[in-house]
């Protein structure tokens, strides 16, 4: 069975990478896995293993992959966290997990001896989705960049990031509602940032609503400008009315007038190096911010950045 299952990964080998490649992977990883893994996991999952560890020991950090598996319910998923050097410890993951919208109900760990290379770590979590994403597919690669920088802590963890879930966004809009929230709480808002997180991943079209007026109102590239503001605007009205209760409907008109009350922002600026900048701010008409306690200031800029 070892030596049908090592044939079957060096052949497989062969017809994903060149030669030259494969042969060196099957020399690195031939022996590489135990037997519980090598008795739950198919060639195809082992090859594709191979491929997310070998990154993560170039990047010097874990490499991850969200995946679902057909025979299971749509509310399942699975992520494989791949970790060189140090074992993460369970309970360090699990909050992050929550926090993103996912419950884990089962975990299976495996120690990895790669020749010539540190031990890695495959971490296989079940998750159950707290809310069934309308479009995996879509969710997968925002959710596996979202937590990459969350490991980094380049974003904050907390509910805000389950809004990729909920409401199909990426990192930045949601770390763009999650500011709007932090400035609200400076100006004496009366709602926390948790509970105005909740509320948006309850209103998941509200959410996507918001950031669409946002970015018609600044993004910079943007065409028609009036038009996809006056559109976006039309679009938010009628889902302000299916708030539920009196709290929601302010946190909800809160965040949209706060919206309105922006004159500018950096939202769209990248660093001298081409990435992302690790602040976001917002310069706004401090007269339109709505309940900002009197004496208002003329103008204000906020400035959010992660922990």
């Amino acid at each position: 069975l070892t030596t049908l299952w090592s044939d079957q990964l060096r052949a497989s080998l062969i017809a994903r990478f060149s030669e030259q490649r494969a042969e060196k992977l099957f020399r690195l990883y031939a022996t590489a896995f135990p037997d519980a893994y090598t008795q739950r996991y198919d060639i195809s999952s082992t090859v594709h293993d191979i491929d997310k560890i070998e990154d993560s020991l170039k990047r010097g950090g874990i490499a991850v992959e969200l995946f679902q598996i057909k025979s299971e319910s749509p509310n399942y998923a699975h992520l494989k966290i791949y970790n060189p050097e140090t074992e993460i410890a369970l309970s360090d993951i699990l909050p992050t997990l929550e926090h993103m919208g996912f419950r884990a109900i089962e975990e299976r760990p495996f120690e990895v001896t790669v020749q010539h290379a540190p031990r890695v770590w495959i971490r296989d979590v079940k998750l159950e989705a707290v809310r069934v994403p309308a479009d995996f597919a879509a969710v997968k690669p925002l959710f596996e960049e979202a937590l990459l920088r969350i490991w980094a802590k380049a974003i904050d963890d907390d509910r805000f990031n389950a809004l990729i879930l909920s409401a199909t966004l990426d990192f930045l809009q949601a770390n763009m509602l999650r500011a709007y929230a932090k400035y609200l709480k400076q100006a004496g808002f009366t709602y926390t940032p948790p509970v105005i997180a909740a509320t948006l991943n309850a209103y998941p079209d509200m959410a996507r609503a918001l950031v669409a007026y946002f970015e018609a109102r600044f993004d910079p590239k943007a065409e028609t400008r009036e038009e996809r503001m006056t559109e976006t605007a039309a679009h938010i009205e009628p889902l302000l009315a299916q708030a539920a209760t009196l709290a929601d409907d302010r946190i909800l008109r809160g965040l949209y007038k706060t919206m309105q009350a922006t004159l500018r922002t950096n939202y769209y600026q990248t660093a001298s190096d081409g990435g992302i900048k690790p602040v976001l701010s917002f310069k706004f008409d401090s007269a339109l911010v709505p309940d900002l306690p009197k004496p208002k200031p003329y103008a204000e800029i906020f400035v959010s950045s992660a922990p």
